[in-house]
């Protein structure tokens, strides 16, 4: 089956960072896969992550 994909959903995120996921959990229900654009500001810092699924940002 063949989806169109209308537009990404905004995650909230603290601390400044944007992300916007057009394919993934939040947006089309997929956990295998998370592909977003995602924008942080200069002084934004996070601990190191190791996800369960395979990311792109």
């Amino acid at each position: 089956m063949v989806r169109k994909i209308e537009a990404p959903t905004r995650i909230p995120v603290p601390g400044g960072k944007i992300i916007n996921e057009h394919i993934g959990q939040v947006n089309t229900g997929d956990e295998a896969i998370s592909i977003a654009h995602m924008i942080a500001p200069p002084s934004w810092e996070e601990p190191a992550q190791t996800p369960a699924f395979t990311e792109y940002t």
